[in-house]
């Protein structure tokens, strides 16, 4: 079989040509879509990147709010906290007041009257006003002499210690003078 050419060289070159330009244009535009498609793909990504660390922010703020209300709440309970563990020390460490007090009103002669009074550790004083020089003494004499008993079948042990009166001033016919006195530990609590 024979080929005849009716078709001239440089038809079949145009026809090649075309052909050729179609596949590369058909490529370019493939390969330019495909990167429009890839930008576009990374520009949503970051898009929503952006929105989502919009979120995130937005929410740290909130509970940020949030905490303040927690954290001023915390700093009440840590003051209760405190306040409840100093009340506990000064009841276990400290004097026992509703012991203390009927004792010392129980040792204290009935024509003296205390007008100050302070405690440190065990250490008492106190500024008191009485009737007379007899009263003081009184007062000195029943303190170094109290025994503390809880019952009666116990014999009893001295509360008071180094007891001191120091000085005394008269005015509008009563003497006042300074007291200060130690309270023996294990005696009374």
């Amino acid at each position: 079989m024979s080929k005849i050419n009716l078709v001239s060289d440089i038809r079949l070159q145009k026809i090649k040509l075309k052909k050729r330009n179609f596949f590369v244009t058909l490529s370019a535009v493939v390969s330019l879509a495909v990167i429009l498609v890839v930008i576009l793909i990374l520009q949503g990504y970051k898009w929503s990147q952006v929105i989502i660390l919009d979120n995130t922010k937005k929410k740290i703020a909130k509970t940020d709010e949030e905490l303040k209300d927690y954290k001023d709440i915390e700093e009440m309970v840590i003051n209760i906290e405190q306040g409840l563990k100093a009340i506990n020390d000064i009841e276990s460490s400290g004097a026992k007041w509703s012991k203390f007090l009927p004792v010392l009103e129980k040792v204290t002669p009935n024509d003296i009257q205390f007008t100050e009074f302070s405690q440190t550790g065990n250490k008492f004083s106190t500024k008191a006003s009485g009737k007379s020089v007899q009263s003081i003494s009184r007062l000195i004499n029943s303190l170094e002499s109290y025994e503390h008993k809880e019952n009666d079948t116990q014999s009893g042990a001295k509360l008071f210690k180094n007891v001191n009166v120091d000085g005394y001033d008269t005015q509008n016919s009563l003497i006042s003078f300074s007291v200060t006195f130690e309270m023996a530990e294990g005696v009374l609590w």
